[in-house]
């Protein structure tokens, strides 16, 4: 992902990159592909501390081990970390392909058959594991989603001060990069010449 993230975005030999239309929809997707591949490393990084201090919590003896099933006793005990380690992976795999599936249609726009064949079977993956949930007879993703918002927004959570930092952060992050998606004013390929120097 990371690299994905700081490589070169299109081929400027088959960009349209000599019109105002053509520079905005290149900067457009570069700012939504550079969100997608941003929240990919930060949400699977968080999966991994997360499940790593879980870890260490189930080698201590401080919960009741008793449950009629290994799920019913993560939800009982550790619900929080649960959710968030099941949505949060779950996020960073659709944001990935979603990311990719971006990169390949600008990627290979020159070769529109290629590019759908591409960008399609990259979306088809993501409505797959979408479903995934209500395969396996889970709840389903959008169940998922509205107990990871409740238990994000629980009171234990907002009384937390580094809790409400890191909402905070989240929350300017994504104000920024709206307004990246508005600015009329950035580079759409900051690897090529700039649109200045080439006016």
């Amino acid at each position: 992902a990371m690299s994905q993230l700081w490589s070169s975005f299109g081929d400027p030999k088959v960009s349209d990159l000599d019109s105002s239309g053509g520079r905005r929809k290149t900067q457009r997707l570069r700012v939504i592909f550079t969100a997608l591949m941003s929240i990919t490393v930060a949400v699977q990084f968080s999966v991994i501390f997360t499940a790593t201090a879980m870890s260490v919590q189930l080698l201590g003896s401080n919960f009741d081990p008793m449950a009629t099933d290994a799920i019913s006793f993560l939800m009982r005990e550790y619900e929080y970390p649960y959710t968030t380690t099941r949505f949060e992976f779950l996020l960073g795999l659709l944001t990935f392909m979603s990311g990719i599936a971006i990169k390949s249609w600008e990627t290979f726009s020159a070769l529109p058959t290629l590019a759908r064949a591409s960008t399609l079977l990259l979306v088809a993956t993501v409505a797959k594991m979408v479903a995934f949930d209500f395969i396996m007879s889970f709840d389903g993703i959008v169940v998922l989603v509205k107990e990871w918002l409740r238990l994000q927004f629980a009171k234990p959570m907002l009384m937390d001060p580094i809790s409400l930092t890191s909402i905070g952060l989240a929350a300017a992050a994504f104000y920024q990069y709206i307004r990246a998606l508005t600015d009329t004013t950035s580079d759409p390929d900051p690897h090529g010449p700039s649109v200045e120097n080439s006016s």
